[in-house]
């Protein structure tokens, strides 16, 4: 009888959006069971919806890279190189990028810009040929993941230094390269000079074969994406 009521919120919640109520279904069933019924109710709500996370997680077919360095290393301009290189292979290209300070990204005095001044939380406007979505709140890279990853083949995300996606890590200078210790996947340091001249593998214990690529060598980069970027 748990598992079909479980089963039940879980197929509403696989069936609607990501802000569907399936959890806070269970969670209203959870609060009519006998304490005795609660620590099975827990076990295989939680199997189910981790699963389902999963599933949804590794059904995402777009190619993911994050580039991830200090302020001014170059970052949106390989963003922009490689959004044009793979755009000239025929492929749909996604960016996310990540803001440390507020931003305004539409025009003051717009019909949407008046309809956030007035307190909308949510704004969306679309015309023929673009579409855009205009929050009020924070989203995290997972929810914007998952709203693009459908209709893109590569998605490149610049920032977020802490998500557990393969990154090529940006260094200027050579007290840069400490960020090669914290971050998680790095797959090629793309170095200045500087960087370059100072930068060992074996003083930030990383893998000795670890790709170096120098800033200006757009199809080095290029190419060491395209080896590991799966081809259909």
């Amino acid at each position: 009888m748990l598992y079909c009521i479980i089963a039940s919120a879980e197929a509403e919640y696989s069936a609607s959006s990501p802000l569907s109520n399936g959890p806070s279904v269970l969670s209203s069933v959870y609060d009519t069971l006998d304490h005795s019924a609660k620590p099975l109710f827990n076990c295989i709500s939680h199997a189910l919806f981790h699963t389902k996370e999963a599933l949804t997680l590794h059904q995402q077919h777009a190619f993911i890279i994050q580039l991830v360095g200090y302020k001014n290393t170059g970052k949106t301009t390989s963003v922009c190189r490689l959004t044009e290189r793979y755009k000239g292979l025929g492929l749909r290209v996604g960016t996310i990028k990540h803001d440390a300070h507020d931003f305004q990204i539409d025009t003051p005095g717009t019909d949407t810009w008046k309809h956030q001044a007035a307190g909308a939380d949510i704004t969306a406007i679309t015309s023929a040929s673009r579409t855009a979505i205009l929050k009020q709140s924070k989203s995290e890279l997972d929810a914007l993941i998952a709203a693009i990853a459908q209709d893109v083949d590569i998605i490149l995300i610049e920032g977020f230094k802490t998500a557990p996606y393969p990154k090529l890590v940006f260094a200027r200078e050579a007290d840069q390269l400490r960020l090669l210790e914290s971050v998680s996947q790095p797959i090629a340091l793309v170095g200045w000079p500087e960087a370059l001249a100072a930068f060992s593998a074996e003083e930030y214990r990383l893998e000795p074969t670890l790709p170096v690529i120098p800033i200006d060598d757009e199809e080095a980069l290029f190419a060491l994406l395209e080896s590991i970027r799966p081809h259909a």
